[in-house]
């Protein structure tokens, strides 16, 4: 499994572009469900106050961790708010391709058009991290239908980059299969049996989480 660390550009005080919503609170939110879903070290600002300071507070941040890849979570802004969507697009120092996939992910999960890749060599973060770093401008801000489709889709958006950060591993078959036909199964058994709660129905499972329900369900220990 690859090793992540990632951060939300701005801070509370510099807080980055503001339109039909905040870059730093969404941000903030993006990055804490995509470490939720991979795993990843997140680098959190709560000292400084300006944006220099911030970026060499997070860039420092990220450099004090193993890992093998950088993430940075934006969203983007233009002149004037408009109803036309905009779209999606991931910035790169050298990691075109997966800049790429990150881009086409979040476009295809949520509708959002795709800007695709963009190198940026001169911004400070891709340019001082000591890994592979991409910088994802999720949306933009002053745009009605990104926003539109960030909220109504901001799961899949999410689920969107940790899978492409961090791939499920490959299923056989018969795991496939398995997965598929009796995940529900599995949920309702474990809703009636008083184990999980009913708002599980309303899940989306992963395949790790149907593994560890599976575990619990099927589990007996040893007799000593």
């Amino acid at each position: 499994m690859k090793q992540i660390t990632i951060s939300a550009g701005h801070t509370r005080v510099s807080r980055g572009a503001v339109g039909l919503i905040d870059e730093w609170e969404e941000a903030c939110r993006v990055r804490d469900e995509v470490a939720r879903l991979t795993g990843a070290k997140v680098v959190v600002d709560n000292v400084t106050t300006t944006a220099n300071a911030n970026l060499t507070y997070l860039v420092r941040g990220h450099n004090a961790t193993l890992r093998d890849v950088d993430v940075s979570i934006h969203f983007n802004a233009s002149n004037g708010t408009t109803p036309q969507p905009i779209g999606v697009e991931v910035l790169y120092y050298s990691e075109a391709a997966l800049a790429g996939r990150i881009s086409a992910a979040i476009a295809e999960a949520s509708g959002l058009r795709n800007r695709g890749a963009k190198e940026r060599k001169p911004l400070y973060f891709l340019r001082h991290t000591q890994r592979p770093a991409v910088l994802i401008e999720v949306c933009f801000v002053n745009s009605h239908e990104d926003v539109r489709l960030y909220r109504k889709h901001f799961a899949a958006i999410c689920q969107a980059i940790a899978h492409t950060l961090q791939p499920k591993p490959a299923l056989t078959t018969k795991a496939t299969s398995l997965y598929h036909t009796h995940c529900q199964q599995l949920i309702e058994a474990g809703i009636a049996s008083g184990a999980f709660l009913p708002v599980w129905r309303n899940r989306t499972i992963s395949y790790s989480q149907f593994c560890e329900l599976a575990v619990l369900a099927y589990f007996q220990p040893r007799e000593r």
